[in-house]
């Protein structure tokens, strides 16, 4: 923006001339390539961008979370079933071992009942190491994982289980 004014007199003479003006000069660009109304659909595009990754990263927190709790109780609701399962399988085992002694049972019926306590042991260490990784998991979802944590794991790992 500019505004001027000037002013003439001539001394020798007796008329006086007086020029005033006055003027308002405004420089706006008419086009400027559309930068600013770009960045600032730009910033609004990030923005959204932003809000909805923040959602997809609380979304899957949420399910990480929730897949782990699923895993740990459902893990040890097999465990359980599993230590009852041993304690049948060597109750028969003892009965038909006790069977065999007395000629009611075969060496196949013990030799069968010895498998199936196999079994029932390999699957039940099985489902504890699930469950302990899924509470590890847990844990983990829930930010309350630290090193106490790994070293009771490498503790219960470290044990043997007859």
């Amino acid at each position: 923006m500019r505004l001027s004014q000037s002013l003439q007199e001539q001394a020798d003479s007796c008329l006086r001339n007086e020029t005033r003006s006055a003027g308002l000069r405004l420089s706006l660009p008419l086009f400027e390539g559309g930068a600013t109304s770009s960045a600032v659909r730009e910033a609004r595009s990030l923005l959204i961008k932003a809000e909805a990754d923040l959602d997809d990263a609380r979304r899957a927190a949420t399910l990480e979370t929730r897949r782990a709790w699923l895993g740990f109780f459902g893990g040890m609701a097999k465990v359980q079933a599993l230590e009852a399962a041993e304690r049948s399988s060597q109750s028969a085992l003892e009965s038909n071992r006790l069977g065999y002694k007395l000629g009611l049972r075969i060496s196949l019926d013990v030799l069968d009942a010895q498998s199936q306590l196999a079994d029932t042991r390999q699957q039940l260490s099985r489902a504890r190491f699930d469950t302990l990784l899924a509470r590890m998991q847990l844990k983990y979802a829930c930010g309350m994982l630290d090193i106490d944590d790994l070293r009771e794991v490498n503790t219960l790992l470290g044990k043997r289980v007859n």
